[in-house]
């Protein structure tokens, strides 16, 4: 799980209103969870509920420090991190400060973020962002619908009607992945 320290060089906290829209803005639509005691938030939980899964992404605030962590859940969903970044990017624009990884305990400035954000910007989205076997699934049904058709066409005339058969399902499995790859 990736955690960021962010010490803000402004001490009036973001609305959470502004947080959300601002992230609306950049195409993220996602809702949010509050958690706030005597007027001040100490929590927010921003989501983006499934299919095909459900992406969080944490942000708390310790108002004594003046300090916010922003974290992932322990099984973050594809997409989360992106999320994650883009939060912290807002902070930064709002905020001014430092950001720093836990995990490594190196501090980032903002034109790293930046610089992150605009390899995501620039359609690196979508089926080519995500790991290696889920690029796998991606493509195992549209080879397996071009081969049988290719089958179907050039192949053995008795065995035709099992390639088509075996074809049509998975054709229709690739149209649907890639549907949902591109709306994510």
């Amino acid at each position: 799980m990736t955690e960021y320290l962010l010490r803000p060089s402004k001490k009036t906290p973001p609305l959470p209103q502004d947080l959300l829209d601002d992230l609306h803005k950049r195409g993220w639509q996602v809702e949010l969870n509050l958690k706030a005691e005597n007027g001040v938030w100490e929590d927010i939980r921003f989501f983006r509920p499934g299919p095909p899964e459900e992406i969080e992404c944490f942000l708390l605030h310790d108002p004594e420090a003046l300090t916010y962590i922003v974290s992932l859940p322990a099984m973050p969903a594809n997409g989360a991190q992106e999320l994650q970044f883009h939060v912290l990017d807002i902070l930064l624009n709002r905020l001014g400060g430092a950001v720093e990884d836990y995990e490594t305990h190196r501090t980032l400035t903002q034109s790293e973020l930046e610089a992150w954000a605009r390899k995501y910007k620039s359609g690196l989205k979508g089926i080519l962002s995500r790991p290696t076997h889920d690029l796998f699934w991606f493509l195992f049904p549209w080879v397996v619908s071009v081969g049988g058709i290719l089958y179907s066409i050039f192949g053995n005339p008795v065995n035709r009607l099992p390639a088509l058969l075996v074809t049509i399902p998975a054709l229709l499995s690739a149209i649907g992945m890639t549907f949902f790859a591109h709306k994510d």
